[in-house]
């Protein structure tokens, strides 16, 4: 699991999440090493190469085998409902062959989202959850609470914001869909039983 922020501001925004609740006690372990205009982060089971430049991220496995990427990462000033914020806009990878699942309950009978688009806020019996994972073994969870929109296309994935302080997203890699989702309930806690 890796957390992504990024501003354009002079310092990261102080933010408690409403979806996180683990509260990171415990350290864990990775090296970080600089090299080919890249700050490269590498855990027990993965890679985050951070290039300098740009601040796009990618990701890849220990095998440097590509896992997914950012393409675009953007805050844009705002002003919503009278208050100076900012836009929030991130691209990721998408192969053709890729499936996209979650995004909370929805009412269109659409499982895959690879293709598709989704204005992200809750109204009656649409309850979407930020959450999306990948037939490619990684998940995402944008955290942002404003009117957010997720869009996918045959080379592509983006969230976008409609106000926010920066770009906010978690990182889960499998590479098996179940330690996708076993690495989100670490994230956010279990689901109690109703």
């Amino acid at each position: 699991i890796m957390r992504v922020q990024y501003t354009s501001t002079a310092t990261l925004p102080k933010k408690d999440s409403l979806s996180i609740s683990n509260k990171w006690e415990t350290p864990t372990p990775f090296c970080a090493t600089e090299s080919g205009g890249n700050v490269i982060i590498t855990t027990a089971r993965m890679k985050a190469k951070v290039n300098i430049s740009t601040g796009l991220v990618s990701y890849t496995d220990l095998a440097d085998k590509a896992i997914v990427a950012e393409t675009k990462k953007a805050t844009t000033a705002a002003t919503v409902q009278g208050t100076s914020t900012f836009k929030i806009d991130t691209s990721f990878t998408s192969t053709a062959d890729e499936g996209i699942f979650g995004l909370g309950q929805r009412q269109d009978g659409n499982m895959n989202m690879k293709g598709k688009s989704s204005e992200l806020y809750n109204n009656n019996m649409w309850i979407h959850i930020t959450f999306m994972t990948s037939s490619k073994g990684y998940g995402l969870l944008w955290d942002n609470y404003s009117k957010s929109n997720f869009s996918s296309t045959g080379t592509a994935t983006n969230f976008t914001s409609a106000a926010g302080e920066g770009v906010d997203y978690y990182f889960f890699y499998g590479p098996t869909m179940d330690q996708v989702i076993a690495g989100y309930r670490h994230a956010t806690g279990g689901a109690p039983m109703f």
